[in-house]
């Protein structure tokens, strides 16, 4: 080979070599950032924000006398993380197979209430963050009502994502204390049904398909 080629083909690697450091150190970056306690805050500001924007257009939809959107945004999915939308769709499976009852989602865990009037968050703050889990404190007004929220999130898919909610966590009186993803798992667990000891097929068997979720 050349010597000349040898030199060429030597620059190029050695090229290619620094503009993978400068986009992996770049990449780095990003992430350390995203672990940091003002990322967290802005992550929920940013989910509060977007969530209390529809409510808020629906609630100006209402006053005006006008219908709402046919199809809701999944806040959900959007803002929650894995586990807490496999409890949802559990608890859902539940209440649609029991039909005439009240169910499980009396009032809405985004609204603090079973009604919506102008909403907003103030004073969100992380109070905690180790690796890839982290707590969060918001007040969310609901027209008169003010609900203090405390937040678990979980760093996952490349972002913080809500992995329980709390109302009312630090217990003011007149408030409900609630725990969203912990009520749903005592919720799902409630409806284990019981074995039928006549069946034939293996205890294992029976021990999944005897709890729905």
């Amino acid at each position: 080979m050349p010597v000349q080629l040898f030199k060429w083909l030597m620059a190029l690697v050695v090229m290619i070599g620094i503009l993978w450091l400068l986009e992996n150190c770049q990449n780095l970056r990003k992430t350390d950032f995203k672990h940091s306690d003002e990322y967290l805050r802005e992550r929920v500001q940013k989910i509060y924000a977007n969530v209390t924007l529809f409510y808020n257009r629906l609630d100006a939809l209402r006053q005006n006398g006008e219908g709402g959107p046919t199809q809701w945004p999944d806040f959900d999915s959007l803002y929650c993380s894995e586990d807490w939308n496999r409890h949802v769709a559990s608890v859902m499976d539940i209440d649609e197979k029991r039909e005439g009852e009240t169910g499980f989602f009396e009032w809405d865990y985004w609204t603090c209430s079973k009604d919506y009037a102008f909403m907003y968050a103030t004073d969100i703050e992380t109070i905690d963050r180790t690796g890839d889990q982290g707590t969060v404190s918001l007040v969310l007004h609901n027209g008169d009502m003010k609900v203090p929220v405390l937040l678990n999130m979980v760093y996952e898919r490349g972002d913080w994502y809500i992995d329980e909610m709390t109302n009312n966590w630090n217990r003011l009186p007149d408030l409900p204390y609630f725990e969203w993803k912990s009520e749903m798992k005592e919720y799902i667990k409630s409806s284990c049904v019981p074995l039928v000891a006549s069946d034939q097929r293996s205890s294992e068997e029976l021990r999944v398909e005897s709890c729905v979720g």
